[in-house]
This record gives C-alpha cells, sequence and structure tokens, in this order.
C-alpha cells in the first residue's frame, strides 16, 4: 500500500508505442560525459513534455496527492557500460521552482542546469509524487532502484540518520519491465548499485506537486 510503503509499482503503464517514442526523444538528448542523467528534459523535448502532462499520467498522481498535480521538473538517466554509476542511499530533498521564495521555510538553494532548486518546507513533501518510467527492463544485475519500505514517514533525515535507517536486511529491489511506472514520495529513503551485468537502464523520472507555492512562484 502506496501510504505505508511509501512506493507503488505501476504496471504496462505505458504502451509498447509511447516506450519506443520515448527511447527515441531521449536518444536526442545530449548527455554530458560521465554524468548520469540529463535535468531539464521536459523542455528539451517536446514529446516527453506531451507525455509528462498527458491526462492519464496527471490523473494517476492526482488519485495520490490530490488537487490539481503540476510537473515540477523531469530528469533522464541511464546506466550504461560506459557510464555505470551508484548513488548512495538518500531523500529527494530538493525541488525546481520559478525563482527564489524569500520564505525562511525554504532552504539550501542552488542552481541546477539554469534552475532554481531548494529544500522545500516538510508541508510540500505531502502534496509530492515522483514517477519513474521505465524504458527498459531493470533488475539487480543492471542497476534497479532498491528502497526503504516505509521510510518516508520518518521525515527529512540528516544522512547519518539515512544510514543508519540502509541496512541490506530491510532494502527492497525495485524490479521491473519496459513501460512499468515507479511510483515515488520523495522522502522514500532510495539508492541503486552499479551495474554487474551493464546493460540500457533508461529511466524518465518525473516529479509533480498539487501545492500551491508562494510568493507568485511556479513549478519550474
Amino acid at each position: 500500500m502506496f501510504t505505508e510503503n511509501g512506493f507503488e509499482s505501476v504496471n504496462n503503464f505505458a504502451t509498447t508505442e509511447e516506450v519506443l517514442s520515448l527511447r527515441e526523444a531521449v536518444s536526442k538528448l545530449s548527455q554530458p560525459s560521465r554524468s548520469g542523467g540529463v535535468r531539464n528534459i521536459e523542455r528539451k523535448s517536446r514529446f516527453i513534455n506531451s507525455f509528462a502532462n498527458s491526462e492519464r499520467v496527471l490523473k494517476l498522481v492526482a488519485s495520490h496527492i490530490g488537487g490539481k498535480p503540476i510537473l515540477a521538473r523531469a530528469i533522464y538517466f541511464n546506466k550504461t557500460p560506459d557510464q555505470n554509476w551508484l548513488v548512495a542511499w538518500h531523500q529527494d530533498k530538493t525541488t525546481a521552482v520559478s525563482k527564489k521564495i524569500t520564505c525562511t521555510s525554504w532552504q539550501n538553494w542552488t542552481i541546477k542546469d539554469g534552475v532554481n532548486h531548494a529544500q522545500p518546507p516538510m508541508e510540500v513533501f505531502t502534496k509530492m509524487l515522483t514517477v519513474r518510467l521505465h524504458l527498459d527492463s531493470t533488475d539487480q544485475t543492471n542497476g534497479c532502484l532498491k528502497v526503504i519500505p516505509g521510510s518516508h514517514l520518518l521525515g527529512v533525515l540528516p544522512q547519518a540518520e539515512i544510514l543508519a535507517h540502509s541496512g541490506p536486511e530491510q532494502s527492497c529491489y525495485c524490479k521491473a519491465n519496459a513501460g512499468d511506472a515507479l511510483l515515488m514520495h520523495p522522502l522514500l529513503i532510495h539508492a541503486s548499485s552499479k551495474a554487474t551485468m551493464p546493460t540500457a537502464r533508461r529511466i524518465i523520472h518525473m516529479e509533480y506537486s498539487s501545492h500551491e507555492l508562494p510568493e507568485s512562484a511556479k513549478w519550474a
């Protein structure tokens, strides 16, 4: 159950045709060397933008966070034999907004790929959801995501506490087929290991929120 676990799989969410079109779209993105991801892909591909803002995707997101979901950011991740990377245990504590908000509850401002990012206050996380769409099948051999079920209920944690809650006996591997979607609470503790048998592991990572931003700011 999503409320308790902080994640949920939706099998066959994207059609075969959509997966093929999204693979073509990401193939045209310029991925920096020694980097596993490309930011702001909704601004760089009309098809990705259309898919991420489609009625079907927004309806799925709204069923979990209510209100009118807005796409905050979208990132493309891929693991290959040449770019075989790992991500340590962490929470997704930052999000993208159109401008800097002066409220002191918004912290740790940075600019990534020309877009303002910050850690929002706790109430914002309750109205956020991540959708990770798989464009390839993934399991432990090619570095699928692993999560700590229920860890989103712990709130925002310092790194030392994240590691304390991330023993191997607590983790769950999120295996998926192409077209499957993984829904995640942003504060769910998650990580991924290097692939032991590197193949393409293409993911479109989309973050949504139905929280109304202050100071006329918009979700980026």
